[in-house]
């Protein structure tokens, strides 16, 4: 299973289209830290955007909030 990196680009959380990172944050807030959710995301590879699914796992946020 591949793992997220620092340089993709997500374009779906939880199969909910995402546009930017308030779109991110908006759907985040029903979620809690431990959750494990799918986020698709446009990774770049020898020059292109490929299309590829992760699952991650919730942390907590650094403000304290869930």
């Amino acid at each position: 299973m591949p793992e997220s990196r620092k340089s993709d680009i997500i374009t779906k959380l939880d199969g909910q289209k995402v546009s930017s990172k308030a779109d991110i944050n908006d759907k985040l807030q029903y979620y809690s830290a431990g959750e494990e959710i799918e986020i698709e995301v446009a990774r770049l590879n020898n020059g292109e955007y490929e299309e590829s699914t992760v699952t991650v796992t919730l942390s907590a946020r650094p403000d304290g909030n869930q």
